[in-house]
């Protein structure tokens, strides 16, 4: 047989061995601790000092004819299972630590690479992004003129709301603490610089929720909370405490407990595309729950946390290309809004048109 492979069928054979005896090791501490002391007290003591004074048949030596030191069978039996336990034992806490490095090396290439690609997809988004902004502003200036692209932004943005809740679900899962798919509804309302209309991004969820008009011209809804807000951001994990603080406002698919007591939260996002400090978007990422909290605990640092993960691991890692999706949606709004090709019954938005330069 080629020695390679032996080699190989025995590795698959131990190795295995060996991590299963040190899981072993690793649940007894306390009876391996022990054996290990026995075998050292054997070899130091009971076998030099008293290894012939054992009475049969656990003799372990006994002085020959020579008055030399010899092993009798059972000490013999019993040095072998005492040397072999202590090999054992080592030999799997090194595979250990040997297979625990390989898989932290392993691990960190890995991430080295993962890295190195998000940053460069990043990289793409970005100039992507930035290629579009920069032409919502030359046209919008008159130092560009609008252009007909074909795209379809507003599919596009309703598959990133699809996609972003059910990542969001994804990192709410712990402890058997789950949010049901129907019970999360995601949506994006924006403005264009040109057009004073706040308006709605089409949803593959089942539309619920207060009309555009009352969430966009209440002071006291969450969006508008949102919309005015220092850093961009409000996550009312208690939509009851929400209201009761004036940051909600209720609307007729909210679901109230037996207490009359409002259920779910709400959290609400900020995105704004700029160029040359001038806001040409506006927008309000609203992700709200209606029968679970987002956060089951009411811990305020737990809270806490789990907005700051869903804004750092979800929201802002989908960003970047909502903003690339609403900048072609207004730019098929401006080279509509300028040849007019939109009939009186269909909505501008509606209309899927860009092609951009890149």
């Amino acid at each position: 047989m080629d020695k390679d492979l032996l080699y190989t069928k025995v590795k698959d054979w131990c190795c295995p061995k060996l991590i299963s005896l040190h899981k072993w090791i690793q649940n007894r501490p306390l009876i391996v601790s022990f054996l290990l002391s026995c075998s050292s007290i054997l070899f130091s003591f009971l076998l030099v000092f008293c290894g012939d004074q054992i009475p049969a048949p656990f003799t372990l030596t006994f002085f020959d004819s020579k008055d030399h030191l010899r092993l009798t069978n059972f000490g013999l039996l019993s040095s072998i299972i005492c040397i072999t336990w202590t090999f054992l034992l080592e030999a799997s806490e090194k595979y250990y630590e040997y297979e625990r490095g390989e898989d932290a090396t392993n691990a960190e290439i890995t991430n080295y690479i993962r890295e190195r690609v998000d940053t460069r997809i990043i990289t793409v988004c970005n100039n992507k992004y930035n290629t579009l902004i920069r032409l919502v502003s030359d046209i919008i200036n008159e130092k560009a003129k609008p252009r007909y692209i074909i795209s379809k932004p507003c599919e596009q943005l309703k598959t990133i709301t699809k996609e972003l809740a059910a990542c969001l679900r994804s990192l709410l899962v712990h402890n058997g603490y789950n949010l049901n798919e129907n019970d999360m509804y995601v949506s994006i309302f924006y403005k264009f610089h040109t057009f004073p209309d706040w308006r709605q991004t089409h949803s593959a969820f089942p539309e619920t929720g207060a009309s555009i008009e009352s969430v966009t011209s209440d002071g006291h809804s969450t969006f508008s909370q949102t919309l005015n807000s220092k850093n961009g951001v409000i996550f009312i994990n208690d939509k009851d405490e929400g209201m009761r603080n004036r940051q909600y406002v209720p609307d007729k698919d909210d679901k109230y407990d037996k207490d009359g007591k409002l259920k779910g939260s709400i959290l609400c996002y900020r995105i704004i595309c700029k160029k040359d400090g001038i806001d040409y978007i506006t927008a309000i990422l609203s992700i709200s729950t209606y029968v679970k909290r987002i956060e089951p605990d009411n811990d305020l640092e737990k809270i806490n946390n789990t907005r700051d993960n869903i804004c750092k691991y979800i929201i802002e890692t989908f960003e970047k290309r909502i903003k690339i999706e609403l900048c072609l949606v207004y730019l098929a709004e401006l080279y509509n809004s300028k040849h007019k090709r939109i009939s009186p019954t269909v909505k501008s938005h509606d209309i899927q048109s860009t092609k951009v330069q890149e």
